[in-house]
């Protein structure tokens, strides 16, 4: 808001940083201080390891902090103090609307609170694990054609697809299940499934559903990491939220804030 805004910290140059840990922090205090830096931008991949070996976008979601912090939030809160004692004030940059493809919330069965920018429904039943054809209701013209884009999700199962028809039979074609090492399951005909709101950013991860609760437990998780010492935050990714942006971009934010024992100096 207005407050952050006008912090003067807001105009500092920042020192970022994806990789400081218990293990280099010296190091990059020493970095910092010569480069005349009062402030550090700790990347969320600096704190939090990924899923599954995935370091970057295809891991986060699960905020799981790396194994270099050996006494778990007391090894974070030290190295933040040592950052805080070097003169230095710390922060932290997250992308708080993305959920990765390789974290639980995806596979093996993925979370109905993921994000689906166009819905369908069934108009055959799905049995057993053979792909080919995926029927459907409503004309799928205008879907996406790119490859990392053409998935579709129904009932915690995701497919991916080729092409599709739009006359009727509407129809996807070429579809293949399991996608993402999801469970392949049998569905009914009437079930609503549709597009999976895919990342543009490296096709790694997917965007919340904001009209459900996985942002606030998203949220939940980051507070933990911030609360242990961080004075300020950036939201990166922000405009990766449902319709309408007109809301869901700054409520997203502010249910990230409202989490914090404390407010940032800025966000």
């Amino acid at each position: 808001g207005v407050e952050s805004r006008r912090s003067p910290a807001l105009k500092r140059s920042t020192y970022w940083t994806p990789e400081c840990t218990p293990k280099n922090v010296d190091e990059h205090i020493a970095m910092a201080k010569k480069g005349g830096f009062r402030q550090m931008l700790l990347y969320y991949t600096a704190v939090c390891k990924g899923a599954r070996g995935e370091p970057g976008y295809g891991g986060i979601g699960d905020y799981e902090l790396r194994d270099e912090y050996v006494n778990g939030y007391d090894s974070l809160r030290e190295m933040l103090a040592k950052i805080k004692a070097a003169g230095i004030t710390p922060g932290l940059h997250v992308l708080h609307t993305f959920i990765g493809l390789r974290t639980h919330y995806v596979t093996p069965v993925a979370d109905p609170r993921l994000n689906i920018t166009r819905h369908f429904t069934l108009a055959k039943p799905l049995d057993g694990a053979a792909g080919g054809d995926l029927f459907v209701q409503e004309n799928p013209a205008s879907c996406p054609t790119n490859a990392p884009s053409r998935v579709l999700v129904f009932g915690g199962e995701i497919f991916s697809y080729e092409g599709y028809v739009t006359e009727r039979p509407y129809r996807f074609t070429g579809v293949k299940r399991g996608h993402f090492e999801t469970k392949v399951v049998k569905h009914d005909r009437g079930q609503i499934g549709g597009i999976l709101d895919i990342c543009e950013y490296g096709a790694k991860s997917v965007y919340i559903d904001q009209d459900t609760d996985l942002q606030d437990e998203v949220a939940e998780k980051i507070a933990k990491v911030f609360d242990c010492g961080f004075e300020f935050m950036y939201c990166d990714g922000s405009e990766g939220v449902s319709e309408p942006p007109t809301i869901h971009v700054a409520n997203a934010q502010y249910r990230v804030w409202k989490k914090f024992a404390r407010k940032p100096i800025f966000m």
